[in-house]
């Protein structure tokens, strides 16, 4: 692989990870509803894993699902950026990569709440 189409594939690879870790939370009270929003704005401290009682978070209350989710959406981001750093500049190698993370940790997060037999995008 050429330098520069290397320095594409990671730095839009690391990029976009980095990013999509930002929108993690907030996908995740997209998926169940639970309160968890943004780092900068309180990240799990409203989840309703602070609260007593049922029910609770998936994802927050079982770390080693979340870390999964987070490898799996990371992989989907490495593969959308392999594919996008061949030909585009790193701006859009970083993009697809986000938007790619961002897709599997969706998708993921329908395949967590219908196996644990919870409404599907917080019931939208």
């Amino acid at each position: 692989m050429k330098p520069r189409r290397r320095l594409r594939f990671w730095g839009g690879w690391v990029a976009g990870v980095l990013l999509g870790s930002l929108s993690f939370l907030t996908l995740c009270d997209l998926s169940f509803d639970c309160g968890c929003c943004a780092p900068g704005m309180g990240g799990w401290d409203h989840c309703d894993i602070q609260t007593a009682g049922p029910p609770d978070c998936p994802w927050c209350e079982r770390p080693s699902i979340a870390a999964v989710v987070f490898g799996f959406a990371a992989l989907g981001a490495l593969g959308a950026v392999r594919v996008s750093a061949t030909r585009f500049p790193l701006l859009i190698a970083i993009a697809v990569s986000w938007a790619a993370f961002n897709l599997a940790t969706i998708v993921a997060g329908i395949v967590t709440a219908l196996a644990l037999g919870r409404p599907v995008l917080a019931g939208l």
